[in-house]
């Protein structure tokens, strides 16, 4: 506590401006004022930083399985799931994240089903 004091009063030596000084008394009543107001900022910070990190990863996942469609265009069921699906992400913003998820995964049982066919036929 005394370093923080210590501090404004070297600081109040380089700013003459600032010429109001601090002691320990006004310190030690603006503690339990302080502490929980850093504890919510840091809280806060914690939480934006941690939902711009799951939208970030959700556009590069986005922009990764559309990459690998367009890669993919002259297979026999992209045409079908790209549209399905490109369809899926501009519905998106409308459905909660419950729903997106469902019809997401639907999806890709549809498509492994289709696959599997797909490769049954090819084995024959």
């Amino acid at each position: 506590m005394n370093l923080i004091i210590v501090a404004f009063q070297l600081f109040s030596i380089f700013n003459p401006s600032f010429s109001y000084t601090f002691d320990e008394h006004e310190l030690y009543y603006s503690f339990p004022f302080v502490v929980p107001l850093v504890l919510l900022l840091f809280f806060l910070f914690t939480v934006v930083n941690y939902q711009t990190k799951i939208k970030k990863a959700d556009k590069q996942i986005e922009l990764e399985i559309l990459k690998i469609i367009e890669k993919h265009q002259s297979s026999i069921l992209n045409e079908p799931f790209a549209s399905r699906l490109k369809q899926l992400f501009a519905e998106k913003q409308y459905l909660d994240k419950k729903a997106y998820e469902q019809k997401l995964v639907a999806l890709r049982e549809t498509l492994s089903m289709e696959l599997k066919v797909l490769q049954n036929k090819s084995l024959y």
